[in-house]
């Protein structure tokens, strides 16, 4: 007896809510958010894919299933997208939910919707499930942090999996922890989810949401952001701002900080395994390919005074210095690559800055009002920031820097002007 409209009107938002008997609010619970398939409504989570509210409640997790108003397929700027935050966000002020343990799936249109959001908001998951559904592969390098695992089928709308299978490689090709499974004898049906329980649920356990990680990757959907629905996709995390070169549509930026502990994630040494399994669930149909790439699990050497920064298109930027964990130190090394100009503003820093690239002084950076803005030269630059005279040093891939002393920065926010090449050199004014 839903009260169902299809267009977003502003009518009261319907969603089902499953609470596991054993939720008393003494701790915080997981939450698993299902998105519904092309005119579907939020009980097909209860009905359709069999048994997976029962597995979800034995496991004593929270569910959410949105009605998505209107067939948008979760895009970005849509307010089908709009439906699922909104949800999430009214089940966190009713509910304990546990912000690292959220994990979001859905079939068809609804499995488009899960790499739709994950792509477009990787920072609110711990992990995503998408079933036979793809889209958002120009997307792809936002799911860094973000574990991915797509059920796919040969018989499937999606031809053979082809798109679910091209956006794997994606993601494989760039060492992320993703999976796919494609079954040999479904067509477009909810059982890739239930004969999958099991394995899906294993994988949702086994991932925890980084509160802040060492490196994160942002490619911009410019064109997509909605000021009336408060949809803004410039970064995640402690990257912001992120805008385009002028006519770059899929501008692209990894910012890593070596100050925080964290694993190198090296596409060369990640390891893939594809086999055939038989995932025994109910409907005997279960014989599929399973692709799995485990990311590389080197130790990166810690390096406190290390911004590393790579950019395609990217115009600017903004780096949250305290949560990059590079808040408090006497001097800042940013190794870049960038194919443009980069204005990167650093927040969290004020006073006198000595600045240098590649080794050549270029002068004092004065803050003014808590904040300056700054600009990388295109290329491949060494820039050093410090506090005192600027040390002479170039810095290699993966040559370590020493440490230096915490002299404190200031809280206020910081953005920098640097614009030197090797073959010209610019005074800057303030």
């Amino acid at each position: 007896d839903l009260n169902v409209s299809y267009f977003y009107n502003g009518a009261l938002q319907d969603y089902a809510m499953q609470v596991p008997a054993s939720y008393d609010g003494s701790s915080p619970r997981p939450l698993v958010v299902y998105l519904h398939g092309y005119t579907g409504l939020p009980e097909e989570a209860f009905r359709n894919p069999t048994g997976l509210v029962k597995a979800i409640e034995e496991k004593g997790w929270l569910l959410a299933a949105p009605l998505g108003r209107g067939d948008y397929f979760y895009r970005g700027g849509t307010p089908g997208e709009a439906d699922v935050l909104e949800v999430m966000a009214d089940v966190a002020k009713r509910y304990r939910v546990d912000p690292d343990r959220i994990y979001l799936m859905g079939h068809s249109m609804g499995g488009y919707g899960t790499n739709n959001l994950a792509t477009h908001h990787p920072d609110l998951f711990a992990a995503v499930a998408p079933a036979e559904g793809t889209d958002s592969q120009d997307l792809f390098a936002n799911l860094r942090n973000t574990p991915w695992f797509e059920m796919t089928a040969e018989e499937d709308l999606d031809t053979g999996g082809a798109q679910a299978k091209a956006l794997y490689a994606r993601l494989s090709g760039a060492g992320y922890d993703a999976t796919l499974i494609d079954y040999r004898l479904k067509t477009h049906e909810y059982s890739s989810i239930y004969d999958t329980l099991p394995r899906l649920l294993r994988f949702f356990d086994s991932h925890r949401r980084p509160a802040r990680p060492a490196a994160i990757s942002w490619t911009r959907p410019v064109g997509q952001d909605n000021a009336r629905l408060q949809q803004n996709y410039d970064g995640a995390w402690w990257l912001r701002d992120v805008e385009a070169a002028p006519g770059v549509t899929r501008p692209t930026i990894t910012v890593e900080s070596m100050a925080l502990p964290h694993r190198t994630l090296d596409p060369s040494g990640a390891q893939r395994t594809a086999g055939v399994v038989d995932e025994g669930g109910p409907t005997g149909r279960t014989t599929a390919q399973l692709f799995q790439t485990v990311p590389a699990a080197a130790v990166a050497p810690l390096n406190p005074d290390v911004l590393r920064l790579t950019a395609s298109g990217v115009r600017s930027a903004t780096v949250r210095l305290s949560d990059a964990g590079l808040l408090r130190r006497s001097r800042l090394v940013i190794p870049a690559t960038t194919d443009h100009d980069v204005q990167l503003q650093l927040e969290g820093v004020s006073g006198d800055l000595v600045q240098s690239v590649d080794g050549i002084q270029t002068g004092v950076l004065h803050a003014s009002g808590g904040a300056l803005t700054a600009l990388v030269p295109a290329g491949t630059h060494t820039v050093v920031l410090s506090r005192g005279p600027a040390a002479i040093s170039v810095v290699g891939a993966a040559a370590p820097l020493p440490a230096t002393g915490g002299l404190p920065w200031g809280a206020a926010g910081l953005a920098l002007l640097v614009g030197v090449s090797l073959l010209r050199r610019r005074s800057l004014r303030f």
